[in-house]
């Protein structure tokens, strides 16, 4: 994951320029803390049935960028985690 270098906004998907403010320079990142803003419980996709659900969870950044990823299990709404390069999360 990235971060600008002039604001420190973070964010899927990868750009060239901050949707912030329009800066250019990227710094690599190992974390990321966010708040888990919306989950999701998926049964059935494209003719697939699953069992148990697989979830998904949106994930804002303080900065104001966002990402939904996979979990194995539904997270509370609001609550705080930190996101990893491969995408795993930890609850605090």
């Amino acid at each position: 994951m990235r971060s600008c270098a002039t604001c420190q906004w973070a964010g899927m998907p990868v750009r060239k320029v901050c949707p912030q403010c329009s800066g250019t320079s990227w710094e690599e990142i190992t974390e990321v803390m966010g708040t888990v803003t919306a989950v999701t419980a998926v049964h059935r996709a494209f003719g697939q049935t699953f069992t148990p659900p697989k979830y998904l969870a949106l994930i804002s950044f303080p900065k104001g960028g966002s990402i939904v990823t996979s979990t194995d299990e539904p997270l509370p709404v609001n609550v705080q985690v930190t996101i990893d390069a491969e995408l795993r999360i930890q609850h605090h």
